[in-house]
């Protein structure tokens, strides 16, 4: 998935909607990454602590979601 969205981003005309395709599925994947790892998505809204072996998964999901907003 990855290879294939920066190819998509290096096309000469790439395809906005592609791309936030791309944002939406990495947004779920570490959102179902984060659940089975037993801290459900909506945890985060609370400010609970963060498991120390979680927090890149949590940074990388954020980052996703900033990319899926713009």
């Amino acid at each position: 998935m990855r290879r294939n969205a920066w190819q998509d981003a290096r096309a000469a005309y790439p395809s906005v909607d592609t791309l936030k395709i791309y944002a939406t599925l990495g947004i779920a994947v570490h959102a179902h990454a984060l659940s089975f790892h037993g801290l459900p998505p909506a945890a985060l809204r609370v400010a609970e602590p963060i498991p120390g072996q979680l927090a890149s998964l949590v940074n990388r999901g954020r980052a996703w979601q900033e990319v899926s907003g713009q």
